[in-house]
This record gives structure tokens, sequence and C-alpha cells, in this order.
């Protein structure tokens, strides 16, 4: 009787390929996780300086209406005001202090406005739109970030 010699077969069992889809899967995880990291950074960023953009815009609009109408809007009327100014004592139209983009938070939310005797504050209410909240819901006041 002959025996055969049993040749080996070339190419890759199945646990030795099982092995190399679960090595490539773990570094395009912690690659895309990494990415995704960058990224939250990255936008946090760029609202940190658009709301600081808005404040230089919104806190310079608010001078330009104290010295044409002699206050702050009210707290009712907002910051709508310096969009949509009302008319002067006389009856002459002025002309908007600032864009209405500039009211509106990276959320596309418009900024929350009180004024007081001591003066103004101007707050982004976070993602949810609402006073309070931790994270990306958090209140921000925009005089804080300068």
């Amino acid at each position: 009787m002959k025996i055969k010699k049993l040749k080996r077969k070339r190419g890759m069992t199945l646990i030795e390929l099982l092995m190399v889809l679960i090595i490539m899967g773990s570094i395009l995880a912690i690659t895309i996780n990494s990415l995704i990291k960058n990224q939250n950074r990255a936008e946090g960023k760029l609202n940190k300086l658009k709301m600081q953009m808005d404040w230089a815009k919104i806190n310079s609009a608010l001078v330009d209406y104290k010295r044409t109408f002699g206050n702050y809007p009210d707290s009712n009327t907002g910051l709508e005001a310096l969009v949509e100014p009302p008319e002067t004592e006389s009856g002459n139209k002025v002309s908007s202090f600032i864009d209405r983009e500039s009211i509106l938070d990276q959320w596309k939310k418009p900024y929350h406005y009180e004024v007081s005797d001591e003066g103004f504050k101007v707050l982004s209410l976070g993602a949810d739109g609402a006073i309070g909240g931790e994270g990306i819901n958090a209140d921000v006041d925009l005089a804080s970030l300068q």
C-alpha cells in the first residue's frame, strides 16, 4: 500500500482569517473613536469662537443702541430690538444695529438677554434652549468667554 503524503494546502484557515478580521476591526474602532473625539473637540472650539464673535457684535450693538435711545432694550423686547429697532422720539427710522444671524447661537436659537440696573447679560442656553443643564445643554455667559 502506498501512503500518500498529505500536502499542506496553501491558504488561510478560518481561525487565521478571523484573527486578521478581529485585529483589523480593533484598529478601525480605535481610529474612528479618535477621529470622533477630535471632531467633537474641533466643534467645541468653533462654537466658542462663534460665541466670542457674536458677543463682540452684540456688545457693540447694545452700546450703540444705548447711545441712540438712552437705555438698553428691555428684557421683553430682547436682542430683536437690535435687528429691528424702534423709531426715535423724533420719528426717525433707525437702521439695524446688527444682523439677525449674530443674535442666534450655534443651534439657531436666540441668545437669552437680560438687562438690569448693573447692565446686561447675554447667555447661550445650550442645545436644549432651556435655562440650566450640563454638557452641551449648559448655559454659557458670553461675557465669560473673553
